[in-house]
């Protein structure tokens, strides 16, 4: 099962079928001529540059480009496996970015054209995987729907892996580990399992780190020589994967003794890098500062060692400072831009360290020292407003775009209401694609209640601008958190306006 190994030294700045419309659609698959294309179509090496640059779209946020990258290679290679691929990855494209419509269309498409291709029952999981954060019910119904309509023992032990996971995200721990005792009565033998074990306990990890632990644990002890990796790294991530789950689990003793195991493994310096980094973080995030800053600056070794540039150290070393209130004038953003001029990792370095301020900002609030959070919220806006007016160029869209977006947020967090929504209007005017612009759209909407409450803005505008907002958001993107919050703000505006 292709699956997607995420690289921790860069910072993450960014995570769908009714069923009964889904029971109807894969019902007429069984009717529809199957399509067969395996062999590579006349240049296919063109066909995988074409790839790699819609990855590249995709990255940066531009995901019209990447979209129209995917339909031309539909078009130009029907029926082929490059074209199956193409479809697969767009339809995790709308799925991601809450685009249900879309989503619909082009399953519906790739069920169709695609119902007897050798690679559809990998690509229909693949899809379901991605449905398992947004909606897993609908990620339960295309797992089904897979072990129903193939056989392949390959097909139906990732389907059945699926099963598990969808259980476990919606909270259903009875189903969950029905499904889980089928897969290990089933393909126990698989050479695979082992693998699946390990995406169960992933699966697991945010509701119950102690299951997730006693999958891991079980996975390593009973397949010891376990080496059917996705690349020579992947045991290093799987051993750094149980050290945050011992961490999870306040268990600082043993996640020290797995981390001393975890750098054992022989990884690239910069797996293993990317690997500390991750657990510095992690480290930071649980107010373990002095162990975060012993990573970070163990990671200093193994970049230079790589002959990489040593910005993510200095990175997990500001960020240690804001965290310990040792740079309260953004001194180490300062440095990172001198030090670092030109470095191609430096705008999301920035962003970064802006957003340690951002999240300490929060830490601060909860913990009711709320000047302090508002010198944070402040900081954050400083150093983002830096990052922009430094490197704004060589910003991706997608890093523009949420750097307007939590400039916005942090200025709502101030009840600076009017410079919040300058920042939301920015992102909306000059990224419409943006991820996560439903969710701007609901802090607009918030702004303008703002005003109404305050009497800045007439009562009448003020709810003509909120039910525009809201009711923008429930249409274009129904199954996105933001709608639920959207369809209550309107309820509550038709019971105020009956009430009059």
């Amino acid at each position: 099962m292709a699956r997607i190994v995420l690289r921790a030294g860069k910072v993450a700045v960014k995570v769908t079928l009714p069923i009964m419309i889904l029971a109807v659609l894969l019902y007429s698959v069984k009717l529809l001529t199957p399509v067969k294309a395996n062999e590579p179509p006349p240049g296919a090496e063109d066909v995988a540059g074409l790839f790699e640059q819609a990855e590249i779209y995709e990255d940066e946020g531009d995901y019209a480009r990447a979209e129209q990258i995917y339909e031309d290679i539909v078009q130009e290679y029907p029926g082929s496996d490059q074209a199956l691929e193409a479809q697969r990855n767009l339809i995790c494209q709308y799925v991601t970015r809450y685009k249900q419509q879309d989503a619909e269309a082009a399953l519906q498409e790739l069920v169709e054209v695609y119902s007897e291709h050798a690679g559809a029952a990998k690509a229909v999981c693949e899809i379901a995987d991605r449905y398992l954060d947004t909606n897993p019910a609908k990620a339960l119904a295309l797992y089904q729907y897979t072990m129903e309509n193939w056989s392949s023992m390959e097909d139906v032990m990732w389907a059945q892996t699926g099963l598990v996971k969808a259980h476990v995200i919606s909270g259903d721990e009875g189903s969950a580990e029905t499904a889980y005792q089928t897969l290990l009565a089933q393909f126990l033998e698989h050479e695979n399992i082992p693998e699946a074990i390990y995406e169960v306990a992933d699966a697991s990890r945010a509701s119950n780190s102690q299951k997730a632990l006693e999958l891991y644990e079980y996975a390593m002890n009973t397949w010891p020589g376990y080496n059917n990796w996705v690349d020579e790294n992947d045991a290093l991530l799987r051993r750094k994967n149980l050290v945050l789950l011992k961490l999870d689990l306040g268990d600082e003793v043993d996640a020290q003794a797995a981390y001393d195991s975890m750098v054992t493994f022989s990884a690239d310096d910069i797996a293993t890098a990317e690997a500390v980094t991750e657990l510095a973080n992690a480290y930071l995030d649980l107010g373990k500062h002095q162990r975060a800053r012993e990573l970070f600056e163990y990671t200093k070794g193994l970049w230079s060692g790589a002959g990489v540039s040593e910005i993510w150290a200095q990175v997990g070393l500001a960020k240690t400072d804001i965290a310990l209130e040792n740079d309260p004038n953004n001194e180490a953003l300062e440095g990172l831009l001198i030090d670092f001029a030109g470095d191609q990792d430096l705008p999301t370095a920035l962003f970064a360290v802006a957003q340690q301020h951002y999240k300490q900002g929060f830490r601060k609030d909860s913990e009711g020292y709320s000047r302090q959070a508002v010198e944070h919220f402040r900081s954050a806006i400083t150093g983002w407003e830096r990052m922009l007016e430094e490197v704004s160029e060589s910003c991706t869209t997608s890093l523009a775009a949420e750097t307007y977006h939590l400039i916005g947020d942090s200025y709502g967090r101030l009840c600076q209401f009017e410079e919040a929504l300058e920042n939301y209007t920015t992102v909306t005017n000059n990224w419409p694609d943006y991820e996560y612009i439903w969710h701007v759209e609901l802090l607009t909407g918030f702004c303008y209640e703002e005003f109404q409450r305050a009497g800045t803005m007439p009562k009448s505008e003020a709810e003509g601008e909120m039910r525009s907002t809201y009711q923008w958001v429930v249409d274009n993107f129904p199954d996105s958190p933001g709608a639920r919050v959207a369809r209550n703000r309107l309820t509550r505006l038709e019971k105020l306006s009956e009430g009059e």
